[in-house]
């Protein structure tokens, strides 16, 4: 990527501890967020994939991508970088997003900054390749907005932790990554054609031998929508139409798309529709 657009705005960062059982509820950022995990355990769910975090990890977290938060043992100590990639005249007055992005107004939406990373396939979790160097930076960074500092130094380190975020990834050519033309639609058909089966994404790569961030990443930029939210959009859809059109009992429609039980298939209605089954299945009847 070209790294003279580059000309970043730091939002926040700030040194931060979570402590159990603290829950961020899904939201959406304007900007991005990079999180170094310095102590305890969390998991984050991000577009739908849990991650158990631990000690030394890094969460990159562009704008736009569906998250939240669950801390599950010990203090979650996060200290954390909130910023812009570029500059613009809306910067200064963007706020940090605890919302979804379907519960946002309008000119909320617009404050969303471009991904310009995406084309790096970054992933939400990783390792720096040089431990040292990237803490030494990171907490820099943290130091200096903490004193007040708002200035051209700040940004000079912040360029060069983003320089050595995108030295690390932009050059990862390997086979594993590599995801041939047409690979993505035909993920797209296995799920049009599967959805009332079990999927997970965790199958999906192997059974197409492709990496598994990768393959996240293209069919959100292909099809708009993350995997997971994809599927289970398909599964709502099918089981609405069944409650509709035919007299099956909530259990056999549950059933029928491969849930475990009529519980865990209510619940997963409720969250995507506000309804429960028989609820919906009255008002729509």
């Amino acid at each position: 990527m070209d790294k003279n657009i580059l000309c970043p705005y730091v939002r926040l960062a700030t040194y931060s501890t979570l402590t159990v059982p603290y829950i961020i509820k899904e939201r959406s950022i304007f900007d991005y967020e990079i999180i170094f995990v310095q102590n305890g355990g969390c998991i984050i769910n991000i577009e739908g994939v849990d991650y158990k975090v631990k000690k030394n990890d890094v969460i990159f977290l562009p704008p736009r991508v569906h998250h939240s938060f669950h801390v599950t043992r010990d203090n979650f100590v996060q200290p954390h970088i909130h910023f812009d990639a570029v500059y613009t005249e809306k910067s200064r007055e963007t706020p940090i997003s605890f919302k979804k992005d379907t519960d946002m107004t309008d000119y909320e939406k617009t404050l969303f900054q471009p991904d310009i990373f995406a084309e790096l396939e970054i992933p939400y979790v990783f390792t720096p390749k040089n431990p040292a160097s990237f803490c030494k930076t990171f907490f820099m960074i943290i130091d200096l907005y903490t004193s007040g500092e708002r200035g051209l130094y700040l940004k000079s380190q912040m360029l060069l932790l983003l320089d050595a975020l995108i030295s690390q990834f932009e050059n990862e050519t390997t086979e594993e990554a590599y995801i041939p033309d047409g690979r993505i639609s035909t993920i797209k058909e296995y799920i049009d054609a599967n959805f009332m089966n079990t999927i997970t994404l965790d199958g999906l790569a192997e059974q197409f031998s492709i990496n598994k961030f990768t393959m996240l990443r293209k069919f959100k930029a292909s099809y708009g929508k993350s995997i997971i939210s994809y599927y289970n959009h398909l599964r709502c859809e099918n089981a609405k139409l069944k409650l509709r059109s035919t007299k099956l009992q909530i259990k056999e429609i549950g059933a029928s798309l491969s849930f475990s039980d009529e519980y865990t298939f209510s619940r997963f209605f409720k969250s995507m529709t506000g309804d429960s089954p028989l609820t919906y299945r009255k008002n729509k009847h």
